[in-house]
């Protein structure tokens, strides 16, 4: 499964729309052995009017509904989008999930090799806070997901930076903070010979007040 991209929707002045999930894949339930997802890509999140830039897609690689099996798979250098930018409101968030995002369900995750994947930076706010960047750059788990790994690599995997925001009317404004989770994020779960090394998490952005 390579080299895809979901679609971004399109800018508007009041209100605008999210990007697509699940760049490779999307999946209500999969069971997935002994294959490649590799260069896939959900777009980014519209700009947006005052009601806020949108999130980009999340699932570079896989987006998975419900339970599912992953096992025996080489999942790399896949991306999710940015967030929006905002006009006289906040930024979108970046996509969550670079290389799969669990939704919910239980996944189960065996001998699988996930590596140089990442997630969106944040979308800039104007007169108003800034995105985050997308968290869990090799595998994000919802709330709702329970994993149980084994026998998996996590390696050199990147969360995005937080968008930058920018103060025109007002006192008080919040630059967005990096993508949590370089490797993982997660609620819960069991996690066994597995190594997690060389990720990293994107950086917070900057708050410029007018006339500073």
């Amino acid at each position: 499964i390579g080299d895809n991209t979901t679609g971004r929707n399109p800018d508007e002045v009041f209100g605008s729309g999210v990007s697509g999930d699940g760049g490779g894949a999307y999946a209500n339930s999969a069971t997935i052995l002994d294959s490649v997802i590799q260069g896939n890509a959900t777009g980014s999140g519209c700009g947006g009017g005052r009601l806020g830039g949108e999130r980009g897609g999340r699932g570079g690689g896989l987006y998975l509904l419900s339970s599912s099996a992953i096992e025996g798979c080489t999942v790399c250098s896949n991306s999710t989008g940015v967030g929006g930018v905002a006009h006289q409101s906040f930024g979108g968030d970046g996509g969550d999930g670079g290389g799969i995002y669990a939704a919910g369900g239980s996944l189960s995750l065996q001998r699988c090799s996930v590596f140089e994947n990442s997630t969106g930076d944040g979308g800039s706010g104007d007169e108003d806070w800034g995105g985050n960047g997308g968290s869990g750059a090799g595998l994000y788990c919802a709330s709702g997901c329970s994993p149980n790994i084994s026998f998996c690599s996590f390696l050199t995997n990147t969360t995005g930076q937080g968008g930058d925001a920018y103060e025109g009317y007002i006192y008080y404004v919040r630059a967005g903070a990096g993508g949590d989770g370089g490797g993982v994020f997660c609620y819960g779960g069991t996690f066994s010979n597995c190594v997690v090394q060389g990720n990293a998490t994107g950086n917070g952005g900057s708050a410029d007040l007018a006339g500073s």
